[in-house]
C-alpha cells in the first residue's frame, strides 16, 4: 500500500485509504451490486441512508415466520407488488437456510441499519433470527443446511451437519461476536442471557468440529463437506458431492479453531492433525488454466507448471487419500478432464486456500506456546526505575510489563531511548500486533510505508498491523518513547482499523488544551482499531492536590502514564504512588481513582480499551 503525503510534517496525520461516502456517485449504484456486498460491505454512513431504510423493509418482509431467510435473493432490489405478495404468501413455507451465507447476512445487515435508525422492528427481526439459529442447532452442536430440513430424497442432504461453503463456520463466527458483545451489535443492547446462550451454542459447535474430524490410524485429519447428523460420519450431498476428505471446507474450520482464545489440548491436536494432512496432500507441478473451445466457450484445463504454487483438490478419496472428480452420474474419476463440460466448468475442483493456513500455522503455534506461559497483568503500579536496562549501540531499553489482559491475549510495554547519532530502528511490519507509541522526550521521525512525520514530546502514534515502519532520533538530545504492543483475543479486524482511520500520528502542539475547574486536558482519539472495538486516549492535567474524579470502575482496561508531578492512586482498595515514567494498570472493572499528591501541577496520559 502506498501513501502520498509530504515527507515531513509537524501536525496530526492519518495513514489510510480514502473512503467512499453514501453520497459519492450514483445514489442507486447499490442496485448493481450483489446482495452480500450491500448487506455488509457498504460505507458505514450508507446504512443510515433512505436507500438502506428501503432495503430494510424488504428484509423484514422476506423473513420467514420461523426466523430465517431464503438464499440467493436480491433483497436490495425494489420489489413489485406481485413480488411482495409472493413473499408474504410464502412466509410460512420452508426454505429458510444458512446456505450461501443466508440468514447470517440478513442479520448482519439489520444490525447495521438498527445502529442508525433504532427501529424496534429491526431489533425484533434480529432477535427472531437469533432464536432461529438457536433452535436449528442439533444437540451434537452442528447445524443443518436448511431448517426445517427440506422434504424429499434428492435434498435429504440438507439435514446433514453442513460445512459446505462455510455454512457452519459463518454461523459460528456470528455467534462468537454476539457472545463477545462485539461493537457491531452493541446498539441492540442484548441481555446477558442471550450472550450466554450464544457462547454455549458456539462451544457446542466447537465440540462438533472435534467430534466430526476424520480419524485415520488414530490420527486426526480433516473433515468432509457434510457429516451425518446422527452418526457424525462423512456423508453424501448432491450426486457429485460424495463422502470425502475436503481440501476446501476444512480450511474454514481450521481457521476458526485457530482463533479460539486459550485453545484446549483437543483443539491444538485437531489443528496440528489438519495441518499435517494439508502438508501431505498438497499438489505441486500443475495449475488450472482456461482455454477457449472451438465453440467460443471457456473451458477449464490442467497444465503442467513446475513453478506453480501448490493447490489442493476439493475432494480426496476416504480409502486411497487420492483426489477424485465426479459428474452428476456419481462416478469417481481420477482427473478433472474426465468429467463432463457442465460440471467441469460449473464447480470449483481445486483450491489454494490451505496455503494461507500453512503460512499462519507456525505463527499460531509460536503464539499459543508463548501465551501458555503468559500470566495476566495485575492491577497496580509499574515503576520506571524498578526495571533493568538493556543497552545497545547508542540506545537502551526497559521492559515494563508483559502478559495478558481481559481483552488482549498478549500485552507488552517497554521504553526505548535512542541517543543522538543512533541508527534508525530497522524497518519492519507486525503481522498480528498493533502498537501505540508515546514520545516522552526528544524529537522523533517515524516513517510509515513511504511517508515520514516528525513528532515532539507527548506525540502519539497509533500503528495498525501489517504496516512497514521505522523510528529515528533526529534531534541533538536523547529520544525516549514508550511502546505498547498488543494482540486482541478476538480476530484481528484490519478492515475495521482502516475504516476508522488507519494508522495515526498526533503532535500535542496540534491539539487543543481544554481547561477545567481542576486543570484541563487534551483529547487525542476515541475510535476503533484493528485490535480494539474502542480505544480512547487523552491527557489530564491537575493543577492542585486532590482527585481527578471519584473512584469508579468500567469495562475497559486502562493505563495511566504519569508525565509530570507526583500522583497517588487507589486500585481495588490498595494505595499506590507514581512519578514521571511510571504506569498505573487497572484491569477491567477494577475500582480506581487517581489523585494529584501535591500542590504542584501533575499530568498524565490515560488510555483505555476494550
Amino acid at each position: 500500500m502506498n501513501f502520498v503525503y509530504p515527507v515531513l510534517m509537524l501536525l496530526s496525520l492519518t495513514f489510510c485509504l480514502p473512503r467512499l461516502s453514501a453520497q459519492d456517485g450514483d445514489p442507486d449504484a447499490y442496485l448493481t451490486k450483489r446482495w452480500q456486498t450491500v448487506a455488509t460491505r457498504m460505507p458505514a454512513d450508507w446504512y443510515g441512508s433512505d436507500a438502506a431504510k428501503s432495503v430494510a423493509e424488504n428484509v423484514l418482509l422476506t423473513q420467514k415466520e420461523i426466523g430465517g431467510w431464503a438464499k440467493n435473493k436480491p433483497y436490495h432490489h425494489k420489489f413489485s407488488e406481485g413480488e411482495k405478495a409472493e413473499y408474504l404468501e410464502s412466509k410460512g413455507e420452508s426454505g429458510a437456510t444458512f446456505d450461501n451465507g443466508a440468514t447470517i447476512t440478513e442479520l448482519r445487515f439489520l444490525a447495521k441499519v438498527y445502529a442508525h435508525f433504532k427501529d424496534e422492528r429491526y431489533k425484533q427481526a434480529f432477535e427472531k433470527g437469533l432464536a432461529y439459529i438457536f433452535e436449528a442447532q442439533y444437540e451434537n452442536g452442528g447445524w443443518p443446511q436448511f431448517y426445517p430440513v427440506r422434504a424429499g430424497e434428492s435434498v435429504a442432504y440438507s439435514g446433514h451437519i453442513t460445512y459446505n461453503d462455510n455454512a457452519m463456520a459463518n454461523i459460528m463466527r456470528f455467534l462468537e461476536e454476539i457472545a463477545a458483545d462485539d461493537a457491531e451489535f452493541a446498539a441492540f443492547q442484548l441481555n446477558a442471557d442471550t450472550k450466554a446462550k450464544a457462547k454455549q451454542a458456539f462451544d457446542k459447535g466447537i465440540q462438533c468440529f472435534l467430534d466430526t474430524q476424520i480419524i485415520v490410524d488414530g490420527k486426526p485429519t480433516v473433515w468432509c463437506a457434510q457429516h451425518d447428523a446422527k452418526t457424525l460420519a462423512p456423508a453424501k450431498a448432491r450426486k457429485y458431492e460424495l463422502p470425502s476428505f475436503s481440501g476446501a471446507e476444512s480450511v474454514g474450520i481450521v481457521l476458526l479453531l485457530m482463533d479460539v482464545d486459550q485453545p484446549s489440548e483437543a483443539i491444538v491436536s485437531a489443528v496440528d492433525g489438519a495441518i499435517r494432512w494439508f502438508e501431505n496432500h498438497k499438489i505441486t507441478g500443475i495449475r488450472q488454466d482456461v482455454e477457449t473451445t472451438a465453440e467460443g466457450k471457456r473451458n477449464k484445463i490442467i497444465v503442467e507448471d513446475k513453478d506453480a504454487p501448490p493447490v489442493w483438490a476439493r475432494f480426496y478419496d476416504l480409502e486411497t487419500g487420492k483426489p477424485f472428480f465426479c459428474d452428476r452420474d456419481g462416478i469417481k474419476k481420477n482427473t478433472m478432464a474426465e468429467i463432463g463440460f457442465e460440471r467441469r466448468n460449473g464447480y470449483g475442483w481445486y483450491t489454494d486456500a490451505p496455503e494461507k493456513l500453512l503460512k499462519e500455522y507456525p505463527k499460531w503455534r509460536k503464539r499459543i506456546q508463548k501465551n501458555a506461559s503468559l500470566q495476566p497483568v495485575s492491577s497496580g503500579v509499574y515503576k520506571w526505575a524498578d526495571h533493568p536496562v538493556k543497552t545497545g549501540e547508542l540506545r537502551e531499553s526497559r521492559k515494563i510489563l508483559e502478559g495478558s489482559s481481559p481483552h488482549f491475549e498478549y500485552l507488552e510495554m517497554h521504553a526505548t531511548t535512542q541517543f543522538p547519532g543512533a541508527k534508525p530502528s530497522t524497518a519492519h511490519a507486525n503481522d498480528d500486533i498493533e502498537e501505540c507509541i508515546i514520545v516522552q522526550e526528544g524529537t522523533m521521525k517515524i516513517t510509515i510505508e513511504d511517508s515520514s512525520v516528525i513528532l515532539g514530546p507527548r506525540g502519539v502514534i497509533l500503528l495498525m498491523p501489517e504496516q512497514m515502519h521505522s523510528l529515528e532520533n533526529i534531534g541533538d538530545t536523547k529520544l525516549t518513547y514508550f511502546v505498547m504492543r498488543y494482540r486482541s483475543k478476538k480476530k484481528m479486524d484490519t478492515e475495521r482499523g482502516q475504516a476508522s482511520g488507519g494508522s495515526l500520528t498526533l503532535n500535542a502542539d496540534a491539539l487543543t488544551f481544554k481547561p477545567s475547574s481542576r486543570g484541563g486536558g487534551i483529547a487525542y482519539f476515541d475510535r476503533s482499531t484493528a485490535m480494539c472495538e474502542r480505544f480512547e486516549m487523552h491527557i489530564t492535567q491537575l493543577d492542585k492536590k486532590g482527585p481527578s474524579h471519584q473512584p469508579h470502575a468500567h469495562a475497559e482496561t486502562e493505563i495511566i502514564l504519569v508525565l509530570s508531578g507526583n500522583t497517588e492512586m487507589t486500585i481495588d482498595g490498595k494505595e499506590y504512588t507514581a512519578g514521571p515514567g511510571d504506569f498505573y494498570f487497572m484491569n477491567s472493572e477494577s475500582l480506581h481513582g487517581v489523585r494529584n499528591a501535591s500542590d504542584a501541577p501533575c499530568s498524565y496520559f490515560a488510555f483505555k480499551w476494550k
